[in-house]
């Protein structure tokens, strides 16, 4: 227990330090630091079924990945290298891939809102009969090609077949590719999410304002 506490009180310290050090020579810094890092989100929404089907391609096909084949494909390195890394945190298995004539062509995960709250992060903050479609990764040799819209609108058709209600997906705020083909899929803007992480109090500390919840006539 002295060593935990000595530890405890070392960390401090040197958070003391780091933050008089900061008033001295950058104050406006110590009051970026302090309002918190900025993570600023672009949120999307639909009605699975409402959205076009994905283009009948020969050969392509989305297929849902197991633990083994997920981190085979991540082992491999490269662009998936970082869905191993999900698993490893604790994540529940919920991506597919799109292969083209067997070949991998894409990655993403759609989250059910009974995984999503098992997190610690919950950016969309799902609720019954909602899912998120997120971690989107295309094989750069694949890209242009249409690999992006076609594993959306076939996770929108998997969906709306287990009757959810309503698909979401976030972008970073700069992402304009990848906003551009969230809408060609059939997806619609609904507000943004911004976070305040305070990464100096500790992991996943943050305030989080959601406005992607706001209809025309109030939440939905």
């Amino acid at each position: 227990m002295a060593s935990v506490d000595g530890y405890t009180r070392g960390s401090l310290r040197r958070k003391m330090l780091t933050a008089a050090d900061l008033i001295r020579q950058n104050p406006r810094e110590l009051l970026r630091t302090i309002a918190g890092r900025p993570e600023k989100y672009v949120a999307y929404v639909t009605h699975p079924c409402k959205v076009p089907a994905a283009d009948s391609v020969p050969g392509w096909e989305l297929r849902k990945l197991s633990d083994n084949a997920l981190t085979e494909l991540a082992a491999a390195g490269g662009e998936l290298q970082a869905q191993t890394v999900r698993l490893a945190k604790g994540r529940k298995n919920d991506a597919y891939g799109v292969y083209v004539n067997d070949t991998i062509a894409g990655i993403a995960w759609m989250v059910p809102s009974q995984h999503d709250a098992e997190y610690a992060v919950r950016n969309v903050k799902l609720r019954a009969g909602e899912v998120e479609i997120t971690h989107c990764v295309t094989v750069s040799e694949f890209r242009g090609r249409g690999v992006y819209t076609y594993m959306i609108r076939s996770l929108c058709a998997l969906a709306c077949q287990h009757q959810v209600r309503r698909v979401y997906m976030i972008t970073n705020q700069n992402n304009t590719a990848s906003q551009r083909g969230i809408l060609k899929a059939g997806l619609r803007p609904t507000g943004g999410i911004h976070r305040h992480v305070f990464d100096y109090i500790g992991p996943n500390v943050a305030v989080t304002f959601r406005r992607h919840r706001w209809g025309c006539f109030g939440w939905q």
